[in-house]
């Protein structure tokens, strides 16, 4: 998903695209179809009711991290700006919010991060590009934006403009895609860069994440995905975090994801499985205690997630 450089280039990713022919829609948002797991910089362009579904957040609440080297300096403001457009969208839970500095970059680490960067996929005349990483049922857990650092990126309304483009690279970030409205005013997810205007939502915009919302409400069900498991448990075993995992069945779940994390929030969960049974055993590993939570999916989407409780480390262990 790239932001490329110029006012008449048009986008030059590897998507599949299908174009509309004859009159521009009132509203033209698209939203990015890609069933891959793990980390993605593409996709297909697809409506709201699509069968195949779009990749979405199933968590309301999404940090991000301002990575502070080279051009990322002096950039807070505008990032914050950019998250508080999508964040401010009424009738959506989509929380973005600004998180401090880290020192980490274009990489699969449970963080999600804007950096400047020379390469990572994005340069020519590609502005910045957004990487996704996905879960099974078109799950975002972690998405990155890298700024092309080959080009002079300001905060002052001079070309070329931090805030308009990270707004434009945070609406890929929740599963938008680039519209198909041509005309003025040009909505923020319009494919390529058109100034300071792209600082602020477009109608079609909100419609998008409005979209999202209502097909996969954050913590809740998307239409036709099975509903969140009814209870969890979770079962010590002897003192290295082991555990014996159960829930309860849901119907029409084809397959179950558990994710342990180490903090009861899940900033940076991992996936320990996925599969059709109900049932799962933990062997540990972790020297520290273990948060649990399940959900149920089938080709439709995924429920929310069922919290199970934790488990402790101790040592020595007897």
């Amino acid at each position: 998903m790239s932001l490329l450089g110029t006012r008449s280039t048009r986008l030059a990713l590897a998507l599949l695209v299908s174009c509309a022919i004859g009159a521009t829609p009132s509203f033209g948002f698209r939203m990015i179809q890609n069933t891959s797991v793990g980390r993605v910089t593409s996709g297909n362009l697809v409506t709201c009711n699509d069968a195949g579904g779009f990749t979405h957040w199933n968590s309301s609440s999404i940090p991000w991290y301002l990575n502070t080297a080279g051009q990322g300096s002096g950039k807070q403001t505008a990032i914050q700006n950019a998250l508080a457009s999508w964040t401010n969208v009424a009738n959506a839970d989509h929380t973005l919010t600004y998180a401090g500095t880290t020192a980490a970059g274009w990489a699969t680490d449970g963080q999600n991060t804007v950096l400047w960067a020379s390469g990572n996929g994005c340069t020519g005349s590609c502005l910045a590009l957004t990487a996704l990483v996905l879960q099974s049922g078109q799950v975002i857990v972690e998405t990155d934006v890298t700024f092309n650092s080959a080009y002079t990126w300001n905060t002052s309304g001079a070309d070329h403009d931090t805030e308009a483009v990270a707004a434009h690279e945070f609406g890929h970030s929740l599963g938008i895609h680039h519209t198909e409205v041509t005309t003025t005013p040009r909505p923020t997810m319009y494919a390529t860069y058109f100034g300071t205007d792209g600082r602020s939502l477009h109608s079609d915009d909100i419609a998008a994440l409005q979209c999202a919302q209502t097909r996969y409400p954050p913590g809740g069900t998307p239409t036709g995905a099975p509903p969140v498991p009814a209870w969890m448990d979770v079962e010590p075993f002897f003192c290295r975090t082991m555990a014996n995992l159960t829930w309860a069945s849901s119907t029409g779940a084809t397959f179950y994801e558990v994710q342990r994390s180490g903090a009861s929030t899940f900033p940076s969960p991992s996936t320990i499985y996925s599969g059709p049974n109900t049932s799962f055993f933990y062997q540990g590993g972790a020297t520290s205690t273990q948060w649990f939570r399940v959900r149920a999916c089938n080709s439709n989407g995924c429920s929310g997630y069922r919290n199970g409780g934790s488990v402790g480390y101790y040592s020595p262990c007897l």
